[in-house]
Order: structure tokens, then C-alpha cells, then sequence
């Protein structure tokens, strides 16, 4: 035996405090707070997504889906440029280090990219059907939330996302929490009853089956 080591914790005081961030703590019950409060919100997102996906699910269950082929290809394009970056180059070296060819790497994509593609077109199906648009205003407000924490590049920033391509990105992600919001409220059983439209799929009317057997109070969710 060399060396014996013992993990030696300070002490939890105030100095403690000071050490972390002199100028937000000023006592120790106040950093034990924020990591309580921390811990609590990291764990109600996660709870949340949960019962999100629960009831995304349980749409897919009940709701007909007919869609293309080439909807998934192009998922699949997607993933794959998202996992290995534009250089065909490297993606080509990976392939070869691996073993497989595009073909057969491609194909372990193709179960997830199907999911992905139905759960956006029932939520998109969703959307519609319970009236949800995002405005100009929306877009405006999220830009100025993006852009704020970069101080005096605030404006330089803002304008960096101020293309068509940016605003599209902006809009579908704000559709899709919106949506996501909406299908929470649906689940709870907190959302009023809204018509719904004509052509609109089994999943769409599906308001009342959705709250049945998903969690929303604290109990259950436990």
C-alpha cells in the first residue's frame, strides 16, 4: 500500500457559502434552498416529460396514421446528419471502422425515425384540431427572451435568427411546446372542451380517453 486518502468535506457554513457565490449566497440555508429548489424543478421536468410521452403514446394508439415512405427517409436523413455532422469523409471512415455499409447503418435508425414521424404528425393533427397558431407576437417575445442574456449582443444576435430559415425554426419549436402544453392540460384534465374540426383524425377527439389512466396529481405521480 502506498497512499491511504480520506475524502475531507468543509464544513457547512456560511464561508461554505461564500466560496460557491459570495455575491447570490449570503448563509449556508440559502444554498441548501437553491439546490433544493433546483433538484425539485429538474425533477417536476422530468415527471412532466413523462406523462407527456405517456399521453403522446396513448394518441398513437388510437389515432390512424397513413403517411409516406419517404417521410421516414428523410427522418432518417435527419438523424444521421445530426449523429455525424456533413463531412462524408468521416461519416464514410465510421462506417468502415464499424463494418457496415450506409445501407445497413441507416437501418438501425428507421424504428426511432418512424416514431418520430408519427408523434410529429399526430401532435401536428393535434395542433389543428385545438386551434393552436403561434403568432408574430410570440416570435418577437421569443427572440427577445433568446437574446437577452447576451447583454450589449443582444441586437446582433437578434438579427443573426432574423431570416426566414431562423423564424421558421422559432415558429415550429414554439408550435411544438405549445401543442405539448395543450396535450399536458388534455391529460390533467384541465383543458375546456374545444369543437372539433372537420377531417380531423381519431387522435384529435380523443380529449376525454387521454385523461383516464395518466397520472396528474402528486400521489399518483409518485
Amino acid at each position: 500500500m502506498k497512499t491511504v486518502e480520506q475524502e475531507n468535506l468543509p464544513p457547512e457554513d456560511d464561508d461554505l457559502a461564500a466560496k460557491v457565490n459570495g455575491d447570490e449566497f449570503k448563509t449556508f440555508t440559502e444554498v441548501r434552498a437553491r439546490i433544493r429548489e433546483d433538484i425539485l424543478k429538474a425533477l417536476t421536468e422530468q415527471e412532466d416529460t413523462r406523462i407527456r410521452n405517456e399521453a403522446i403514446d396513448r394518441l398513437l394508439e388510437i389515432a390512424t396514421l397513413d403517411f409516406p415512405r419517404v417521410m421516414v427517409e428523410r427522418e432518417i436523413d435527419h438523424m444521421v446528419s445530426d449523429a455525424m455532422g456533413n463531412d462524408r469523409q468521416q461519416y464514410a471512415a465510421y462506417l468502415s471502422r464499424i463494418g457496415r455499409t450506409e445501407e445497413e447503418f441507416r437501418e438501425t435508425w428507421r424504428e426511432a425515425a418512424e416514431v418520430r414521424v408519427k408523434r410529429a404528425l399526430v401532435l401536428s393533427e393535434l395542433g389543428e384540431v385545438e386551434h393552436i397558431d403561434v403568432t408574430d407576437a410570440d416570435v418577437d417575445g421569443e427572440l427577445d427572451r433568446l437574446a437577452a442574456p447576451m447583454g450589449e449582443e443582444a441586437a446582433r444576435f437578434r438579427e443573426l435568427f432574423m431570416t426566414p430559415d431562423g423564424i421558421a425554426t422559432i415558429r415550429r419549436n414554439l408550435q411544438s411546446q405549445k401543442v405539448l402544453e395543450r396535450l399536458s392540460q388534455i391529460a390533467a384534465g384541465e383543458a375546456p372542451d374545444i369543437p372539433v374540426t372537420n377531417g380531423a383524425t381519431e387522435a384529435a377527439a380523443a380529449n376525454d380517453d387521454l385523461g383516464e389512466d395518466v397520472p396528474t396529481t402528486e400521489e399518483e405521480r409518485a
